[in-house]
């Protein structure tokens, strides 16, 4: 089972990964996932912070982590995190996706 994180993480280098206009071109070139490589090292180093209790550090973390992730949606037609919908709560139960009866998965 995976977390929440590594899904969010896998979502954002695919979709990052989807702008690719040139096949031939690797997806470490592409902006869009060094995007996304620059939050996933900002929240690597939040943790740090976090686990180390030193709330400075954090809280300059944090605001930096949001940045970069308000960048990355902004590049992939993506509304920022300041949007209402993303204060939603959301459902995080497994739920079945059935088609044509039978398949379920």
């Amino acid at each position: 089972k995976t977390s929440p994180w590594e899904d969010m993480q896998l979502t954002m280098f695919l979709l990052g990964n989807a702008f690719r206009i040139d096949s031939s071109k690797s997806p470490d070139r592409i902006e869009q996932v060094k995007m996304a490589r620059k939050f996933f090292k900002e929240v690597d180093g939040l943790k740090q912070a976090t686990a180390k209790g030193n709330s400075d550090e954090r809280s300059k973390r944090f605001a930096q982590a949001r940045q970069f992730l308000d960048e990355y949606l902004d590049q992939v037609d993506l509304p920022p995190t300041s949007y209402d919908r993303y204060k939603t709560p959301f459902d995080t139960a497994s739920q079945k996706l059935c088609a044509g009866g039978n398949f379920c998965i």
